[in-house]
């Protein structure tokens, strides 16, 4: 199975302070993972260090809501990462080259949380299939 996520000796000093030490992980696609551990221990370190500048990933990305439509003319200026679509409307996750002029789409900010799911679902029937591709290390990337 394909690694959505994968490091090998990754550390991160700040100054004299190790905050991450040797970390080496496998996540593979399609599973749901979690870092544990008390406050302090460097759960965050690792996703920082994968996604660079959150704030940057999360002013990336938007959440569209909006009417049963075809999403040809979204594909056309944005990558859409995630569709979910129902009999009513559609919602996609996409990472923004531009802004959203279609009036027709209501527009949210994302979580990093959704943002992460997103993309680990990406390669799913009905999550946007083929459109963005499923690794991870794909959201810190240029646009």
């Amino acid at each position: 199975m394909t690694a959505v996520i994968e490091t090998s000796g990754l550390t991160k000093r700040y100054r004299r302070v190790t905050a991450l030490s040797e970390c080496t992980l496998s996540v593979p696609e399609c599973r749901i993972s979690a870092l544990v551990g008390p406050n302090g221990a460097g759960k965050t370190t690792p996703l920082r260090l994968l996604c660079g500048d959150i704030e940057t990933l999360l002013a990336q990305h938007q959440i569209l809501t909006g009417p049963r439509k075809d999403t040809t003319a979204i594909a056309r200026v944005h990558v859409i990462v995630r569709e979910d679509t129902t009999a009513r409307q559609t919602t996609l996750l996409v990472r923004l080259n531009g802004p959203v002029l279609d009036p027709a789409w209501m527009v949210e900010e994302p979580n990093l949380e959704e943002i992460v799911l997103g993309y680990m679902s990406a390669g799913q029937a009905g999550y946007g299939a083929g459109r963005a591709g499923a690794r991870l290390s794909a959201i810190g990337g240029d646009r």
